[in-house]
């Protein structure tokens, strides 16, 4: 799958999934922007959530990998609206980045890093073009139990083409 036949699934996918694709301001270096604002019970009220995806090369450090994510964090805290973050509100941001063949060093990184927020999420992940895996932290941090297991299905659901391939063959069935 090449990165172009991916955005173009990723577009459906995301559509699918009740999110909304949203051009991009000038100066924010990703390739898509996504985003859903609905209420969540279980999340204790409105629910503004943000994907951006961006194409790497295969050699991009670690170090660019967090600040790619912490960036657009704050980026997404600095645009969304509404009920304060932790106060009947809540921000989940899902940086996805996309490599042909993923690194020692980006494999490492989306092992560990797990940044904490108050009444937000910061869920990183990286996808394999070659593999056709996402990678991405795979441990639930004590203050995260309530949530994290749930990131972790809705990254899979909306971001890795084998998961695609499973629903879209249970939707036939």
């Amino acid at each position: 799958m090449t990165y172009n036949e991916y955005l173009n699934s990723l577009d459906g996918w995301m559509a699918y999934w009740q999110f909304e694709k949203r051009d991009i301001p000038e100066g924010l270096d990703v390739d898509r922007m996504f985003y859903r604002g609905r209420v969540e019970g279980s999340k204790f009220g409105m629910v503004d959530t943000y994907s951006f995806v961006k194409y790497i090369p295969d050699n991009t450090t670690a170090d660019f990998a967090q600040s790619y994510s912490t960036n657009l964090f704050e980026y997404a805290f600095r645009i969304r609206s509404g009920a304060p973050v932790g106060f009947g509100a809540m921000l989940v941001l899902y940086p996805l980045l996309v490599v042909d063949n993923i690194s020692s060093e980006l494999y490492q990184f989306s092992q560990t890093y797990c940044p904490k927020h108050f009444g937000a999420s910061e869920f990183p992940s990286i996808l394999s073009l070659a593999a056709q895996d996402l990678y991405y932290y795979p441990s639930t941090p004590f203050w995260g139990a309530l949530y994290y297991n749930g990131f972790r299905t809705e990254s899979q659901k909306c971001f890795n083409p084998k998961k695609w391939a499973e629903i879209s063959a249970g939707s036939r069935q």
